[in-house]
């Protein structure tokens, strides 16, 4: 999905990553990270509404569970769990977030 859709671009990013997205299967990583939200009503609303996770520096997992036709990504920070479904289409790639969807071209 990912080589067809950055065609030569694809080709610069590092083998690993390459090999990730080339690969159906079931990928799980883990680290920590820093998580930061905006302080105004809208952001916390719009954060609440793409479940994404709490402030903080958290221990996260990340699964990729991915076939031909799409990825899902499932991001463990703590005990907050957001997961995306992301797939091709008209050239584009589509990711759907809690409630919100949105694509890059």
């Amino acid at each position: 999905m990912y080589e067809s859709l950055l065609d030569s671009a694809f080709r610069t990013l590092p083998e690993t990553i390459r090999n990730l997205h080339r690969s159906p299967g079931t990928y799980r990583f883990g680290g920590s990270c820093n998580v930061r939200r905006g302080n105004s009503l809208l952001a916390q609303l719009l954060a609440r509404v793409a479940s994404l996770p709490p402030a903080g520096t958290i221990d996260m997992t990340f699964t990729v569970e991915s076939n031909e036709n799409h990825e899902i990504w499932i991001r463990r920070f703590g005990a907050h769990r957001m997961r995306s479904v992301l797939h091709a289409r008209d050239n584009r790639l589509y990711e759907s977030l809690g409630l919100a969807s949105s694509y890059s071209s």
